[in-house]
């Protein structure tokens, strides 16, 4: 059995990733930095959607909600820092690497033949998350457990399409230290959410919880 991370993208998105063998043809004479900077900030706009803001559906609370409303305005900020501070200017050969991770590196099929975005998890790394998710259910709940998994998540996340990403990247040195740095920034925005979130949630918003976070795992068949 192998293990994914991944969401339904936008057909927008979809689009503008099947479009990469057109513009990356032969006879092109299209700059490719241009559409890797537009894939790159969908990607990341809608894995923002995807695990913070479409995470807001199932806080009840108004105070909850407001207060993670700012937490991913943070991490929306954060984002858009680092994109700015790596996507320059470059010419198409120096693209060529981050182009075929766009394409060959960020999307699968699902049981269901669907594209998601998303990547192939580790074993070891989906295995940990999956038992985290199960230690809610409706009778019990293991809140170390649970916490452990979203944050192994994250950091698979985070690692793969930050880290990963920018290795694709034409960067000198103090582009390339900075990326730990601003990447830090981001995970700690994304612990601030979990940590302020799951203390203060009944077991029915816990169950809630889980079963928002459920569906970015998928198993496949090897």
């Amino acid at each position: 059995m192998a293990y994914y991370f991944g969401f339904l993208p936008s057909p927008q998105l979809l689009k503008m990733l099947d479009d990469i063998d057109e513009i990356t043809a032969p006879n092109s004479k299209v700059p490719y930095y241009k559409h890797r900077d537009l894939v790159a900030h969908k990607i990341a706009h809608e894995m923002i959607d995807k695990m913070l803001i479409d995470l807001l559906t199932v806080i009840a609370n108004p105070e909850r909600k407001a207060s993670m409303t700012k937490v991913i305005s943070t991490v929306e900020s954060s984002t858009d820092t680092l994109l700015n501070l790596l996507l320059t200017k470059d010419d198409n050969k120096q693209v060529i690497p981050t182009i075929n991770f766009l394409f060959d590196q960020t999307l699968f099929s699902d049981n269901e033949g669907q594209q998601r975005l998303g990547f192939k998890l580790d074993n070891q790394s989906a295995k940990r998350i999956l038992s985290g998710f199960n230690a809610v259910s409706a009778d019990t709940a293991d809140i170390s457990e649970f916490k452990a998994a979203i944050e192994i998540m994250n950091q698979e996340v985070m690692t793969h399409f930050v880290t990963n990403f920018a290795n694709t990247l034409p960067l000198g040195m103090i582009k390339r230290n900075s990326v730990p740095i601003v990447k830090a920034s981001i995970n700690k925005g994304l612990d601030i959410a979990i940590n302020r979130l799951l203390p203060k949630l009944d077991p029915a918003g816990i169950q809630r919880l889980a079963d928002f976070f459920r569906p970015f795992i998928v198993a496949k068949s090897d």
